[in-house]
């Protein structure tokens, strides 16, 4: 080595090693399942079916929308997963609805500024369920805001 040069750091190899394992990790996929899914998505069945996944998905949550509504609870959801409804204390609300039958979840872990709510996932949620899921939802919000004295 000439005067002045310094080898390199011991670390530096060991970081390129680091690397070139997370080449191959949670982010890295084959070239053969590319291909796959290059295939996969420009197949017209497949886009068919996903299209119909998407009609139906959305049908569910607006049918949970309009039951919701029609007993005076505000609700929104844009795409056709989900529907948030405004829940004034949203653990109080999760676990009665989970005493009822229903998993939902409260958005506490992932609001920043939005005031209380809970999710409702209507992925699976069947056209004959839905009633029922309102009618659980409003009694619920109903028994939080009552109040009663000592």
């Amino acid at each position: 080595m000439a005067t002045g040069e310094s080898s390199p750091p011991a670390a530096h190899s060991g970081l390129a090693r680091v690397e070139g394992r997370q080449l191959i990790g949670p982010g890295w996929f084959s070239r053969i399942l590319q291909r796959i899914v290059v295939a996969f998505w420009s197949d017209p069945a497949t886009l068919a079916e996903l299209a119909q996944a998407e009609r139906t998905y959305t049908e569910r949550c607006n049918r949970l929308m309009r039951e919701l509504t029609g007993r005076g609870i505000g609700a929104h959801g844009r795409s056709g997963l989900n529907v948030w409804i405004p829940a004034p204390d949203e653990s109080a609300v999760v676990a009665a609805l989970l005493q009822r039958g229903w998993a939902v979840t409260g958005l506490e872990r992932w609001r920043l500024h939005s005031p209380p709510a809970i999710r409702i996932t209507t992925a699976t949620l069947q056209p004959a369920e839905t009633g029922r899921l309102a009618d659980d939802i409003a009694a619920t919000l109903d028994a939080r805001t009552e109040t009663y004295s000592a």
